[in-house]
């Protein structure tokens, strides 16, 4: 059957999980295309919220040549976690609005924010366990400026049908000349599989763009 990019959009956005994972077994060829991308991640997201991790893990599988299962459920910062080819399962780094992000080959995300600008820096939804605790670490170091941006996450419960929901956790990073590296325990709700982390800035209330580093990222179930 012939195939074009609006159809799998659209297929993605009205279609059944269980009818597209039915329709892309295995996907065609010729949908791995970067045209089709866009499509073919809306649909592996439409699988994660409505079939779970093992199917999203199966279908991940055939978009990436060497997909590491792990990946989605991996909060870390790296080229795996960032491949456009996963879409919202992958992290997505924020150019514009005053804020921009770029990953580093060093695995370190900076971020610059212009004064006073409003945003988020990064956002990616992550595979997890409903009801478990988990530690989520990062390192911080900002920028020499006086100004220091204001920083903070939140984590929101992603389900099938659900428009925007309120965090369930959500964490300010103080201000400091100092790099810092925290540890803070958090429990995912219970039927919760698959969470929404964000970064959020507010730009620095003076003259001159304010930087932040963030690395080392992790989200770690507790025994």
């Amino acid at each position: 059957a012939p195939w074009s990019a609006e159809f799998l959009g659209t297929a993605a956005r009205d279609a059944g999980a269980a009818e597209l994972e039915a329709l892309l077994q295995p996907v065609p060829q010729t949908l791995l295309d970067e045209d089709y991308r866009p499509g073919l991640a809306a649909i592996l997201r439409r699988i994660a919220l409505e079939h779970g991790s093992t199917a999203a893990v199966r279908f991940a599988a055939q978009l990436v040549p060497g997909f590491v299962p792990a990946t989605l459920s991996d909060l870390a910062l790296s080229p795996a976690t960032s491949d456009a080819r996963l879409g919202a399962l992958a992290w997505n780094f924020q150019s514009g609005e005053g804020i921009a992000a770029e990953l580093g080959h060093d695995r370190v995300l900076t971020v610059t924010a212009q004064p006073l600008a409003r945003g988020y820096a990064a956002v990616r939804d992550l595979l997890v366990e409903g009801g478990a605790r988990y530690d989520f670490t990062q390192h911080v170091a900002f920028g020499t400026e006086a100004a220091k941006p204001g920083l903070r996450w939140t984590a929101t419960c992603q389900m099938p049908g659900q428009g925007a929901a309120a965090p369930f956790w959500d964490q300010r990073v103080p201000a400091s000349n100092a790099p810092t590296r925290y540890r803070t325990p958090v429990t995912v709700p219970d039927g919760c599989s698959l969470v929404r982390f964000t970064l959020e800035l507010v730009g620095p209330d003076g003259q001159l763009p304010a930087t932040v580093a963030v690395s080392k990222l992790g989200f770690t179930r507790q025994p």
